[in-house]
């Protein structure tokens, strides 16, 4: 991490002196803090020991970041951004940025805690995509951001053969893709969930029957690299199965969902308007009609593009 001082920082060469940041780009009362910045930490920023809390409202910082970013698409050629831990600064922030760079698309990690009771967790998680759309709008929908909602949903549906879950009380599926797919970016892991970290992993022998869910459904879905480079060939292969039929079947980012079961051992759906595909998760029998055909299956789930999208 780098610790901003007013010790000698200022002979370091650096990005044409643009990034050489000194005490003032620091949060009052933060414990790198010198004293000489302008404000304390905003509303809502969460503290991050490993590193300064820098002072996003500092009109200097803005700018530096904004060249940099600049930078880094222009020059470098990065197109998109990815914004780490945003609970550390406001929203507007990540909008501005987005607004000063150009990227061609964005995406904020906003981990926020699902609610739980004595029994595990509760079904009814609104408040916390809420949440998370109330930080997409704050950015003036400049940045899409990671569903949270809906991991923390399907893995406990998986992992607990709870399939119920992935309906909520309006007949809609229950995470952020479920109100507002256009900005809501589905996984199953990153580098702190699974992984060598392992922090709130996805059920491993779940896994694919996570993929035929998100692969399926609306939003904008994510592979993690380890399932893909370090799983072996099989789970790769499985993989790219969802991938072609998603892409075969013509699956927007706002694709309309029809839940035809969520009881606990049996999820299914039919994705699209017309409907293009059809997904089964879960242990229990299922099968379709003659206007479906069968496109990847695996263990506790199957997955059917329509006979239309085929000829």
């Amino acid at each position: 991490w780098n610790v901003f001082t007013t010790t000698g920082i200022e002979s370091r060469k650096s990005f044409a002196g643009v990034m050489d940041w000194q005490g003032w780009a620091i949060t009052l009362g933060d414990k790198f803090s010198d004293g000489t910045g302008e404000r304390g930490p905003g509303q809502y920023d969460d503290k991050f020991d490993a590193a300064p809390d820098i002072d996003h409202g500092n009109k200097k910082v803005q700018q530096s970041i904004a060249i940099w970013l600049r930078w880094l698409r222009l020059d470098v050629g990065f197109d998109a951004w990815r914004f780490d831990f945003v609970k550390g600064y406001g929203a507007e922030y990540v909008g501005l940025y987005c607004k000063k760079s150009h990227p061609s698309w964005a995406v904020g990690e906003l981990w926020l805690d699902m609610r739980y009771d004595d029994s595990g967790l509760c079904y009814d998680q609104n408040e916390h995509r809420q949440n998370t759309i109330n930080w997409i709008n704050a950015t003036d929908k400049e940045s899409a951001a990671f569903d949270f909602t809906t991991k923390g949903i399907l893995q406990e549906a998986c992992r607990n053969t709870q399939y119920w879950r992935l309906k909520d009380s309006d007949g809609k599926p229950p995470g952020l893709l479920g109100w507002m797919p256009t900005h809501a970016v589905t996984f199953l892991d990153n580098h702190d969930t699974g992984s060598t970290q392992a922090h709130w992993p996805f059920p491993g022998d779940k896994v694919l029957v996570g993929y035929a869910y998100l692969l399926t459904h609306p939003g904008i879905p994510s592979i993690f690299w380890d399932h893909v480079c370090d799983w072996g060939e099989d789970c790769r292969a499985r993989i790219k199965a969802l991938l072609k039929l998603r892409q075969k079947a013509e699956i927007k980012v706002d694709a309309k969902v029809k839940i035809l079961c969520a009881d606990a051992e049996l999820y299914i759906a039919e994705i699209g308007e017309p409907a293009a595909l059809r997904v089964a998760l879960g242990p229990r029998h299922s099968e379709a009609d003659g206007a479906w055909q069968m496109g990847a299956n695996g263990n506790d789930y199957k997955v059917w593009i329509s006979k239309s999208k085929t000829s």
